[in-house]
């Protein structure tokens, strides 16, 4: 059975949680969501989606490979 985008979501914050007592951001549940289906940091937040990609969603790939001991990037 495959994880949906919102239980794969709930996990991982759950997992973060747990390691750092801290629980995922808006914008950081928001890039975690985007990605895992497949968007665009433009897609996610047409705004200023260079602030996303090298602060925000660099930032959450190190806190997720940190707290999975693994290298964890984004797909696309």
């Amino acid at each position: 059975m495959a994880m949906d985008a919102a239980t794969a979501l709930e996990f991982v914050d759950r997992l973060v949680y747990a390691k750092t007592n801290k629980r995922l951001n808006d914008l950081e549940r928001r890039v975690f969501l985007g990605s895992w289906q497949g968007k665009t940091y433009e897609d996610i937040y047409p705004v200023k989606p260079e602030y996303i990609e090298k602060s925000v969603a660099y930032r959450l790939w190190q806190k997720l490979s940190e707290t999975l001991g693994e290298k964890i990037r984004p797909l696309a």
